[in-house]
């Protein structure tokens, strides 16, 4: 049961996220990256609209803050915003963002995007844990309560009408653009490193429809939606790997991609309460997502064959 507390946090952070993604479902600022024809996008192109999300997301807290009282938000700091970590006085409370996580699909077609974050709250020694995990996407929001609560609920509605996600929907039988029983995997391969390695994974999963978007506009929909899987294949931050903290607290089956371990409980929830902002920060490793044993299974063998943490050891 949370407290009136963490609903009331709550409540503001899915306003702010929800104006944010207002923000940029109605921003232009994708227009920078237009192309010339026969041009070639090496997916590393610096995207402005992340830092204008990330002063939107504050001017929208600071607002909210202004008119419905105080937070106890001592900082804002992540994606965008790299800066010292406070000290924290107990009940203080910190917030890490990713105001715009899928950047490059944002820029390219304004889909498969979200805001994602992490609110911490300090104890009373001033240590911090993980308070709630949020992940709005255009249509949905998901709202992460520690050990195990996860809900799904509409953009634009209150918490009152969501739904706990305990269980993956189970695998569809098919979609409007797919054969029957077609296998969905999300897969991030849009830097220039990670594209070989996408061919050969792919050849590894005849029958498999492959979507090249992966991570937190992903992976939740391995739990709530038809998606089958979805594969991170470079270690991550906490803030980039929220929808695999999601997804592990229900039954899909979550495992790390390098090695296979499964992954459940507090050792792996625990690397979420740390809030890391230099070259330490990725204590999250490549990670598979699937809705069963089996497509796990399938998934990580046709990681090992395509050798990638071999010949870019660089990944993990």
């Amino acid at each position: 049961m949370t407290s009136i507390d963490t609903r009331n946090l709550c409540r503001a952070l899915r306003a702010c996220s929800t104006r944010t993604m207002r923000y940029l479902c109605e921003s232009d600022g994708w227009r920078v990256l237009t192309m010339e024809e026969g041009a070639f996008h090496h997916g590393d192109d610096p995207i402005e609209e992340d830092k204008a999300a990330q002063e939107k997301f504050e001017q929208y807290v600071n607002e909210y803050q202004h008119t419905e009282g105080d937070l106890r938000i001592v900082s804002i700091l992540g994606e965008e915003a790299i800066k010292e970590v406070p000290r924290l006085q107990p009940n203080e409370r910190l917030i890490v963002l990713d105001p715009l996580d899928g950047s490059k699909t944002w820029a390219a077609c304004r889909t498969n995007f979200c805001v994602a974050l992490l609110a911490l709250n300090a104890d009373d020694t001033g240590l911090p844990s993980l308070e709630i995990a949020m992940i709005t996407t255009p249509l949905h929001v998901f709202t992460f309560f520690p050990p195990n609560q996860l809900f799904i609920g509409a953009l634009g509605q209150t918490s009152d009408n969501d739904t706990l996600l305990s269980s993956v929907v189970p695998e569809a039988a098919g979609q409007l653009y797919a054969p029957a029983n077609t296998p969905f995997l999300a897969l991030n391969a849009y830097k220039t490193r990670e594209r070989e390695a996408l061919v050969a994974i792919a050849d590894a999963l005849p029958g498999w429809h492959i979507i090249t978007t992966a991570g937190n506009p992903a992976t939740p929909y391995v739990v709530a939606g038809g998606l089958t899987a979805a594969l991170t294949l470079r270690a991550q931050t906490n803030w980039d790997a929220v929808g695999v903290l999601m997804a592990a607290s229900t039954d899909a089956v979550v495992r790390q991609a390098n090695d296979g371990a499964i992954v459940k409980g507090p050792g792996f929830s625990e690397r979420f309460n740390q809030v890391l902002i230099d070259g330490n920060a990725y204590v999250v490793p490549p990670m598979i997502v699937a809705k069963s044993r089996e497509r796990s299974d399938e998934i990580y063998e046709a990681v090992k064959k395509s050798k990638i943490f071999e010949s870019e050891p660089s990944l993990l």
